[in-house]
């Protein structure tokens, strides 16, 4: 079981090549096989992407989570400083929060776990989990 949460700072393609590589890594690194490793990487880099959009700079955070029989990897995309005072901005963001369900976007054996929340700073974070 790997210890040690990796933080990736996005605020550029270039951050985007690295945090895939760095999923890749530290989902083999968890024991994610097969062709594991690199979904892992395209999950990352669809949310490195949002991060960098909108409000073009952000987080990702990918750490080991454990939930007493199996390892997995924790994937959390936190957008910073998301400017709710644009309204046409928050309108769009709101509409696609609360009428789009994600988990139907991406196929359950994916993903195993989603939520999106909204932090006391105006970011934005998303947070994924996939079990081995």
């Amino acid at each position: 079981m790997m210890n040690g949460e990796i933080s990736l700072r996005i605020t550029s393609d270039i951050d985007i090549v690295t945090a895939r590589q760095k999923a890749r890594w530290f989902a083999e690194q968890l024991g994610f096989n097969g062709s594991w490793p690199i979904i892992v990487s395209t999950l990352i880099s669809g949310l490195a992407r949002n991060v960098l959009i909108n409000p073009k700079h952000g987080r990702i955070f990918i750490d080991s989570v454990h939930d007493g029989l199996r390892p997995g990897i924790s994937i959390n995309a936190v957008n910073e400083g998301f400017d709710y005072s644009n309204s046409d901005m928050a309108g769009k963001y709101l509409h696609m929060r609360n009428n789009i369900d994600f988990q139907t976007l991406i196929p359950k054996n994916i993903i195993d776990e989603f939520k999106i929340t909204q932090g006391k700073d105006k970011s934005v974070n998303i947070k994924i989990v996939k079990w081995l």
